[in-house]
């Protein structure tokens, strides 16, 4: 599922989520609220098999892979996307843009994103 919202991604799932009777595995890329899509997949039946950040054209999307069986879960904020070139030409382009945010959960992201960065030493 690309190309939706994460409120349709979910309501997707949810959907879905009902229909199936055997292990299944989606793609998953919102173009808008991944935290929201995140959060779901945190406290749902769905585990992480893949993350990146893919770039296109100067756009970043988050991709993940998910499967409905027993795995990893699905973090709030990702871990391994965080370690490919353009997770880290995306970390430098959130850190400038999410302090202009005023949602508490966005403000949360970008406390995430500035201690991965000391951490990673990304800069």
């Amino acid at each position: 599922m690309a190309g939706f919202g994460g409120v349709a991604i979910i309501e997707g799932l949810k959907n879905i989520s009902a229909q199936l009777t055997s292990p299944s595995r989606f793609i998953l890329s919102p173009h808008k609220d991944i935290l929201s899509v995140r959060r779901y997949l945190f406290e749902g039946p769905w585990h992480l098999a893949h993350e990146e950040i893919i770039e296109e054209a100067g756009q970043f999307y988050d991709a993940l892979v998910v499967e409905n069986r027993q795995g990893r879960s699905v973090s709030l904020y990702g871990e391994e996307q965080w370690a490919s070139r353009e997770g880290q030409v995306r970390l430098e382009d959130l850190l400038k843009k999410l302090p202009l945010h005023q949602n508490p959960r966005d403000k949360a992201y970008y406390e995430y994103l500035l201690s991965l960065q000391k951490l990673s030493n990304f800069t």
